[in-house]
């Protein structure tokens, strides 16, 4: 995905939808945050309560947050370990199980963990994966008015 690209659509085969996946229909007047993670990465479960933070701490659902599992290896297909994932982390926004890497494909996504932070009109406005990628989707969160002022905490 380049930016200035839609935001993709959530649906197709091998998707299977954890909590409310009607939750990742367009959503107007919302930053939306869609963030690929996998259960058999122990970086992206460590960055997971900062997305779940930044999910909580919003105000009035400016900022949507979608979750994709992007299984790496034939292990991480086990739904129930998916499952018990979503529900360690507190993930009770919509998660789409993509094991068939249906909308990973879409986004043109390798790696995990990986953000996506689309604008009010669903344009892509940044996007970044890895280690660091935290504090710059913070910013862009920001700069695109999902918070709140003084609501979310610098990361070190």
């Amino acid at each position: 995905m380049k930016i200035g690209d839609s935001l993709p659509a959530f649906d197709g085969p091998g998707v299977t939808w954890l909590n409310d996946g009607a939750g990742a229909a367009p959503a107007p007047d919302a930053v939306t945050l869609v963030h690929f993670f996998s259960v058999s990465c122990e970086l992206c479960k460590t960055q997971l309560p900062q997305i779940v933070e930044w999910r909580d701490r919003t105000h009035a659902g400016r900022l949507r947050v979608i979750g994709v599992h992007m299984p790496r290896y034939p292990e991480d297909v086990d739904l129930p370990r998916v499952k018990s994932v979503v529900a360690e982390h507190g993930l009770t926004h919509p998660v789409a199980v993509d094991d068939e890497h249906t909308i990973t494909d879409r986004f043109a996504n390798e790696f995990v963990p990986a953000y996506y932070t689309f604008d009010r009109e669903g344009k892509l406005a940044h996007k970044k994966a890895g280690e660091t990628a935290l504090k710059f989707v913070q910013q862009a969160i920001e700069r695109l008015g999902a918070s709140a002022v003084g609501i979310m905490p610098e990361l070190g």
